[in-house]
């Protein structure tokens, strides 16, 4: 058992370990904010109705302890599971989970605790085994966040937005976020409109072949909350006596916004 646990843990690790050698990311300029180092790894979940308990089941009592574990010992910063909301039999993914990190070189050791002792006297081969057939594993984008609003407020649902941005054109697209933005995002958390607001650029899949390379993503804490209720009047505030036109012709040529998807955070390990 210990030997097909270790080549379990093993896979995962080489697999990992060679993303984390070939990571690039757009660099930070001189007009844009330093914000804390937060890497997130998403992995993209299809889970058949008929498997979804055995699944929630799976990543509650048994992958949860040991994240939980994990950030006891400050390998990870936390995780989260997501259900993809308004979804149905032809899409990609249903579910969503993110492993956070803020040191890029903790992904060359990964899964590094005892998972028997987590659970022992468990037939731990058997439980990888179930969740392999619980669901399919889509797809993973490994994620870098660029920019974020202070609010310590909790989250319950997030809107996320995948941005297709002009290769070459990171730099610009996130001077857009922050300038024009990020203070309207800043002022809906004041006026308790929404919980946060973050930008994340894609590391990995990387190319021309990929359809989006940033990410944008509005914290709620109430899900009447997503309608966006004082937007316009935050928008006005903040950008007071500039023309409102000009703007936003700037934030459609620095991007192409491919779609928006609802999530809901179902469960989470405490965060470091």
């Amino acid at each position: 058992m210990k030997s097909k646990a270790y080549t379990f843990r093993k896979s995962i690790t080489i697999f990992l370990f060679g993303i984390a050698i070939f990571v690039t990311f757009p660099k930070q300029t001189k007009s844009q904010e330093q914000v804390p180092t937060l890497f997130a790894l998403v992995e993209y979940m299809k889970v058949k109705d008929a498997d979804i308990d055995k699944y929630l089941e799976l990543e509650r009592n048994f992958w949860k302890p040991i994240h939980e574990e994990r950030v006891k010992q400050k390998e990870i910063a936390g995780w989260r599971i997501f259900a993809v909301r308004y979804t149905g039999t032809g899409d990609e993914y249903n579910f969503a989970t993110g492993t956070f990190f803020h040191d890029l070189s903790k992904l060359e050791k990964v899964y590094n605790v005892d998972v028997e002792k987590i659970h022992p006297g468990k037939d731990i081969q058997k439980t990888y085994q179930e969740t392999l057939k619980s669901r399919e594993l889509v797809k993973r984008n490994l994620l870098v966040m660029n920019s974020t609003i202070n609010s310590t407020v909790p989250y319950k649902y997030l809107q996320v937005n995948f941005m297709n941005v002009k290769q070459g054109e990171g730099n610009v697209y996130i001077n857009v976020e922050n300038s024009v933005w990020k203070p309207v995002h800043e002022e809906l958390a004041r006026a308790g409109s929404k919980s946060g607001w973050s930008v994340w650029s894609v590391i990995y899949p990387g190319g021309s072949g990929t359809d989006y390379q940033f990410l944008t993503v509005d914290d709620f804490s109430e899900f009447t909350q997503i309608e966006m209720a004082g937007f316009e009047s935050a928008f006005g505030k903040v950008h007071a006596g500039k023309n409102v036109d000009e703007l936003m012709k700037q934030t459609n040529n620095s991007r192409i916004l491919l779609r928006s998807e609802l999530w809901e955070l179902l469960d989470s390990s405490q965060w470091q």
